[in-house]
């Protein structure tokens, strides 16, 4: 895979806020926390987590209820896989190769990006939820380095 330039997106973004916002007006908070990775050689990985999951009642991955397997569900959205930027539509585009999503897989979903200091913010193009279009908008920060282990 060709590696991406000056590549402005490259490295590893923190969560700071996640909204669907709605035709009426209404605004939705989507997720607590995440972590959005773009690597120079074209490879992309979102993980977003909802703070109040439940727990599951058994320390058995697969020993949930079924209410706290929905939560944990609706809760959590991860996908990975490549991606590409247009410069002049100010847009990236994840090819999904991963996805927690099974309709996902092999989806293509464009975001429009813009920097806001030293923050990105990634808008979706109108999507369902629940019936009704929302938009995304979702604010990032670079994540803070690592500790040496």
């Amino acid at each position: 895979m060709p590696e991406l330039p000056g590549n402005p997106l490259v490295g590893a973004w923190q969560l700071q806020s996640a909204e669907f916002r709605f035709a009426d007006g209404r605004v939705a908070r989507a997720y607590d926390s995440g972590l959005l990775v773009y690597t120079a050689d074209g490879y992309m990985s979102a993980q977003l987590m909802r703070a109040e999951r439940p727990a599951f009642d058994a320390a058995d991955r697969l020993g949930g209820t079924p209410d706290q397997i929905v939560a944990a569900y609706q809760g959590y959205r991860a996908y990975a896989g490549t991606y590409t930027i247009d410069d002049a539509a100010r847009t990236v585009t994840h090819h999904s190769v991963w996805n927690l999503l099974p309709n996902e897989v092999g989806a293509d979903q464009m975001r429009f990006f813009e920097f806001d200091g030293a923050r990105l913010i990634l808008r979706t193009p109108p999507l369902m939820l629940g019936g009704r279009a929302a938009t995304g908008v979702l604010v990032w920060s670079r994540a803070l380095p690592c500790p040496p282990l």
